[in-house]
C-alpha cells in the first residue's frame, strides 16, 4: 500500500493556507463614476484590516493632472492631485489615506528603514532602483506636479497625500525614492500636486 508521506501533506496545507492568505489579502474595485478598476491590498494591524488601493488613484477631476499633461501617463502612474483635490477624489467608500495609516502601513511593512523595498513595483525606477512589491502595494516613481505648472522626477520617486494637514498651508506627504529602501514623512504644500491612494472607510 502507497501511504502520503507527513512532508508531502505539511507542504499541501501550507499551500493551502497561502492561497487563502493571498485571497484575502487581495481584491479589486471598480469606480463607478468612470468605470475604472483598481487592484486592492489588504493588512492587518493590531486586529484591524485596512484595504488600500494598490494603484495610484486616476480619477480625472478639477485640480488633477497628467505628468507633463500627457494623458498616455496616466494608465500606468494615475493622476496627480493639489490636496484640496486629493481630500475629495477617493470614491463613496472610500477616503484619501491619513497621516496615521500610512504610518500603520510603514510599521506593517518593517518600519520607514525598509518599507520602501516591500512598496516599490519591481520594475520601472530608473538606475535599477526597484523594490519587491512584496507588500503588494506596487509603488511607481510617479514624480509630482509643480504650482507653477511644471512637473519633477517621474522614474526617480514616488509622493503620496495624506488627509493630515500640517498646518501654514502645508500637509504631510510620504515619499520614497529610487536609491533607499528609506520611506520618509514630509509637510508640503497644497498647491503641489502628489499621488492620491484610497483607504476603504
Amino acid at each position: 500500500m502507497n501511504y502520503i508521506k507527513p512532508v508531502c501533506i505539511l507542504a499541501c496545507i501550507c499551500c493551502l493556507a497561502y492561497s487563502v492568505a493571498t485571497a484575502q489579502n487581495t481584491g479589486t474595485f471598480t469606480d463607478p463614476r468612470d468605470g475604472h478598476t483598481y487592484k486592492t491590498i489588504t493588512k492587518n494591524y493590531e486586529g484591524k484590516q485596512y484595504t488600500w488601493f494598490a494603484e495610484n488613484l486616476n480619477y480625472k477631476m478639477e485640480g488633477s493632472y497628467a505628468y507633463d499633461n500627457d494623458e498616455k501617463y496616466r494608465a500606468t502612474y494615475g493622476l496627480l492631485y493639489v490636496y484640496a483635490a486629493a481630500m475629495v477624489a477617493c470614491p463613496n467608500g472610500w477616503h484619501l489615506s491619513s497621516d496615521v495609516e500610512w504610518d500603520i502601513l510603514v510599521k506593517v511593512l518593517g518600519g520607514e528603514n525598509e518599507a520602501g523595498q516591500s512598496l516599490k513595483s519591481n520594475t520601472g525606477w530608473k538606475y535599477n532602483g526597484n523594490g519587491n512589491n512584496s507588500s503588494g502595494f506596487n509603488a511607481l516613481p510617479a514624480g509630482f506636479h509643480h504650482p507653477d505648472g511644471s512637473f519633477s522626477l517621474m522614474g526617480n520617486s514616488s509622493f503620496w497625500w495624506s488627509s493630515s494637514p500640517a498646518g501654514n498651508g502645508k500637509a504631510w506627504i510620504w515619499n520614497t525614492n529610487f536609491d533607499i529602501s528609506t520611506v520618509y514623512r514630509y509637510d508640503h504644500d497644497v498647491s503641489d500636486g502628489y499621488s492620491v491612494r484610497c483607504v476603504r472607510d
